[in-house]
Parts: structure tokens; sequence; C-alpha cells
């Protein structure tokens, strides 16, 4: 029963721990696909930053082109809308102004949007102000310009000599240049994504471009950049970073490591009960139910490990027995082995284990520490207890046993030698014996 007890112990244990170890790795294995996959997000990312910044920066701000061109003559109206018909191009473009003093001295296309020319600065958004400030190109969107629509405003001031002489504002069509970003390509690689800048104004969230506007991107991947206002770009995959398809993977896979590992264990626990009765089987002897000498070997190693090392092994031989056996019937045997089994067993109170060690010898382990005298006295008693008489074709026979013990750890402390010993010593003694026609005692 204990050992069962500290079986069940252990298939529970075995069973918690790989329960455990499976979730683990169920846990890693997610956390590691959501790594690989935000590594990957974050090169989209770097990638598509320098896209933005070379594109807005790049070959659709003419305003830095048209800028360099007016510093000889920041105020010439003509000359800014001659060098205005060059190099912009009227379907991407919805204005551009040239400011001066402050003000607003021409606008392009000719004839258009004449009535603000003259207007203050101050009197158009904020941005309008910031490419002074800032000294350098600027890139603002998107922009309300009342009856214009949404447009990026491509900013970039002129300076002579660390003299202020105006700056040159572009207002470009916002659906052309979102189309020219091509941030429809993120959602084609199977991103979603949201594009949004600080403003320069109030500090709020401006959203330029998003995939969804519906979706929450909190936990997505994202990069800074400056143009020269904060702009963030965010990005994480469709459905998540671990898709309902992968999440289904992961589960299933966990759940078959589970059922994988739960069904070692108890296949692992059927073969070690089966093991344990074969050994058990192995070990005892089918007609009195004792150790057979294997398993009294055994039984003395365990015990052994257990500290249990001071015994006294004594040992009984029945020659008598063997010759007697083939002539006797089986309700005879069945008797004498019934009278050895109950001798055995009833004379010895202290703890002690005992073997058939053959068909005609058996031992006995008894676990206390003892003289000489004194196992010798328990030794013959039992001896006197195994005699038995019976009658064989009218005939009187007598059974006794022969008898030697050995001690533990006088006489050693390796259990088969100490069997061994034991098994010899008798043999000598019964020699002797015969030899001198008497009884030896030790």
């Amino acid at each position: 029963m204990r050992y069962d007890k500290y079986r069940a112990w252990f298939v529970f244990c075995a069973a918690a721990i790989s329960l455990f170890a499976s979730v683990a790795l169920l846990v890693w294995l997610g956390h590691s696909f959501e790594n690989f996959r935000r590594a990957n997000a974050r090169v989209v990312l770097e990638l598509t930053r320098r896209n933005l910044q070379e594109t807005l920066f790049g070959g659709m701000n003419k305003a830095v082109d048209l800028a360099e061109m007016m510093k000889r003559a920041p105020s010439d109206s003509a000359l800014f809308l001659r060098y205005a018909d060059k190099i912009l191009k009227k379907e991407a473009v919805i204005c551009a102004y040239l400011v001066t003093d402050n003000k607003v001295v021409s606008i392009w296309p000719k004839g258009k949007f004449t009535e603000e020319i003259g207007r203050q600065l101050r009197e158009y958004p904020y941005v309008f102000s910031l490419s002074r400030l800032i000294r350098g190109p600027f890139v603002g969107g998107l922009v309300d310009l009342e009856d214009k629509g949404n447009s990026f405003l491509f900013i970039n001031p002129m300076f002579e000599d660390e003299r202020y002489l105006g700056e040159v504002v572009v207002a470009a069509k916002a659906d052309y240049v979102l189309k020219e970003l091509n941030m429809a390509y993120l959602r084609q690689s199977g991103y979603e994504y949201e594009l949004w800048r600080v403003s320069p104004q109030d500090g709020s969230k401006e959203v330029v471009e998003a995939s969804d506007p519906h979706i929450d991107l909190s936990d997505a991947e994202r990069c800074t950049f400056y143009m020269p206002t904060e702009w963030t770009l965010m990005i994480r995959p469709i459905g998540g970073w671990i898709s309902l398809r992968g999440r289904l993977l992961l589960f299933g896979g966990g759940a078959f490591v589970i059922i994988l590992l739960s069904g070692c264990i108890v296949l692992s626990h059927i073969t070690l009960k089966q093991r344990r009765q074969i050994s058990s089987i192995l070990s005892f002897d089918h007609e009195t139910g004792f150790l057979n000498r294997g398993g009294f070997l055994e039984e003395l190693k365990r015990l052994a490990a257990r500290g249990k090392n001071e015994y006294t092994i004594i040992y009984f031989a029945m020659d008598e027995y063997i010759r007697l056996a083939r002539i006797m019937d089986e309700k005879q045997r069945n008797e004498y082995a019934e009278h050895a089994m109950r001798c055995l067993r009833d004379y010895i109170y202290s703890p002690h284990i005992t073997a058939r060690m053959g068909e005609a010898s058996y031992a006995v382990a008894i676990f206390e520490k003892m003289e000489m005298k004194e196992a010798g006295d328990i030794a013959r008693g039992i001896s006197l207890e195994l005699l038995w008489k019976t009658r064989i074709k009218e005939n009187r026979e007598y059974i006794h046993a022969d008898w030697y013990f050995v001690r533990c750890p006088e006489e050693g402390t390796d259990p088969e030698s100490l069997i061994t010993s034991a098994i010899k010593g008798c043999e000598e003694k019964r020699q002797r014996k015969a030899m001198n026609g008497i009884s030896v005692s030790l």
C-alpha cells in the first residue's frame, strides 16, 4: 500500500510537472513567435521611414528648388510665377505662395486666389511660420486651407547671411501625396498601419493616414521621426502579432504535447507497475509465499540501503526432505510445507524476513543485534520446531533441520557474501556430522 501511495504521488507530480512544462513551452513559443514578427516589423518600419523621408524631402519637395531660385529676387512676383510654371505639376499642386516681409506677395497659379495677395502670414495656419524658426525645409500635413481642401505644405525659408528674406510654400494635394507615399503597400504586405504627427500648434495627435481608423494599435511597433515636427508610424500584422490560426496551432500543439507527455507518463507508470509485479512474482516462492533466494538477497540490500545493517541470518537445510519428497504423496508434501511455514512465521517475534532458499532449505534474517549464544539458542529452537515425523509405507520417517548462522556486521556487511557463508557453513557442519556420526553444535 505504501508503494502504491508513492506511485500515485509520483504520477500526480509528473502530470503536474508535464502540464506546467507544456504551458511554459506554449507561452515560450508564443513569445518567440511574437518576437520574431516584431523583429520583422521593425525592419519594415525602418525601410518605410526612409522611404517617407526621402519622398517628402526629395523629389516631391519643390519648395526647395523654388526658394533657391528666388533668393536673388525674393519679392519678384513675375519671376516666381515663371519659375513655378516650369517646375510645378498642376495636377499635383494646389497652389504655391511667395512670402516676403511676413506677407504673401505672389500666388501660383497666376490668376487664382488673388484675394490672398497681401495677406499677413499670421492669418494662415501656424505651420506657415515655423520654417523661419526651424531655418530649414519643413513638411506640414494634413492642413486644411479653407476652400482649397486638405493639403501637404512643403515650406522652405530663404536666408542670406543669416538674414531672413522670406519663404516659399507649396501646397500639394493630400490625395496625391499619400498616393506617392504608397502607404497601401503595408496593407498589401500584411500590416495594419497608422501614420500620425504631433500638431506644432497645440501638441495634439493628427492622423495623416490609417489602414483602419477603428483598430486599436496600442500594441503595435512604432518609430518616430522628425520633419522637423514629430511624426510617428505604427504597424502591426493584420489579425495581431499571433493570428487566430497561429493561436489555434499553438494551442493545438500544446494540447498534443500535453496528451503525449501524459500518455508517456501513464505508459511509464503501467510499465513500472508491471515490472514491479513481475519482480514480485519472481521474488517469491509460489508454494510457501516466502521470498526466494533472489528476493531474499534484494530485500537485504534494500533494507541495508535504509540503514538496517545489524542482523543475523540463520540458514536451515533439510536433507531428508529431498529424499523423502520423492516417495511422499502430495498431501504429505503440503503438510510439511505448512508445518515449516508455521514454524518460521510464529516462532520469531523480532522484525525479520523469511525465505525459501531451495527445495529443502530456508533462511531467516532477524533484524536485531545478537550475541553468539543468543543466536545459537534461537537457531536451535527453530530447528526443533521444524522437526517433523510422518509415516511412509508403514515406515516412520523424520525430517530434521541442520542450521548455521552468520551475523552482520561482525562477519561481513555484503548480503550476498553472508548468505554464501551461511550455506557453506551449514554444508560443512553436515559433512562433519556425517563423518563423526554425531550431532555437532556450533
